[in-house]
């Protein structure tokens, strides 16, 4: 029976959003997982993580019904950010430049949906004079963008991916967010470079930026606390959430 009164209703609300953002985690360990079993099998290539799949459209499915709730499209924004990486991650062990057609689609449209839900939530948020909401988000939003860029690079759009790497690289390397979060925020910062590296590689004539960007990366390594550094870039798709996250926007 669905609950009536208001304190259920809410109870209901936050239990899912919570099993949601569970579920996001719980994909990101299947995938780390799939990854260590992948390099100590020798496998040229990450197999589909199937399990992590399961579990990100299990979240999304937890917030069916939980609309007009800004931390609901946060965590969706996650979840479609999380099923995008997946994609582009399986072929990270291998050729970085190949990916199936159909997964790169599927990856695109993952990755274009969580910028555009974060975007809405920016956008509605900033319509009231709210600009904190911005700044909560940069990290999460470098991220998707990051991600919407890696799609374009993999499709062989390369000024376009090069302008959105740009565009993450300055959401996540702003002065005054230097220590917003945390160990996380650096791993995307590094991904940023090494993905913007990788396009450069592969563009002729652009070796040297290419050496630029690895070099940035290993920078930001050297400031990742001891217990983080050279985690996989998967690692940037942890939440690490309190339930108190939940409470306050319903």
């Amino acid at each position: 029976n669905k609950p009536t009164n208001g304190v259920g209703v809410q109870l209901a609300q936050s239990l899912a959003l919570a099993q949601a953002a569970s579920s996001s985690n719980q994909g990101i360990s299947e995938v780390l997982h799939n990854s260590l079993r992948a390099k100590a099998m020798g496998y040229e290539k990450v197999p589909p993580a199937e399990h992590a799949l399961k579990s990100w459209n299990n979240g999304l499915s937890r917030l069916e019904g939980n609309d007009n709730i800004p931390i609901a499209d946060i965590i969706r924004s996650r979840l479609h950010a999380n099923i995008a990486m997946s994609l582009l991650i399986a072929a990270m062990l291998g050729d970085k430049s190949k990916i199936g057609e159909e997964d790169l689609k599927i990856a695109s449209e993952n990755a274009s949906q969580s910028l555009k839900l974060l975007d809405g939530i920016i956008e509605r948020s900033s319509s009231v004079g709210d600009d904190t909401t911005r700044e909560a988000l940069r990290v999460v939003s470098g991220r998707s963008l990051r991600l919407v860029a890696d799609c374009y690079a993999r499709g062989g759009s390369a000024v376009t991916a090069e302008g959105l790497y740009q565009s993450a690289s300055d959401l996540l390397n702003d002065e005054k967010h230097e220590n917003h979060g945390g160990p996380l925020a650096l791993i995307e910062r590094r991904e940023v470079y090494n993905s913007y590296a990788t396009l450069c590689a592969n563009w002729e004539k652009r070796s040297r930026d290419s050496v630029a960007m690895k070099e940035k990366a290993g920078l930001v390594e050297d400031q990742i606390a001891g217990c983080w550094r050279n985690k996989p870039p998967a690692y940037g798709g942890l939440w690490l959430f309190s339930v108190g996250d939940f409470q306050v926007s319903l």
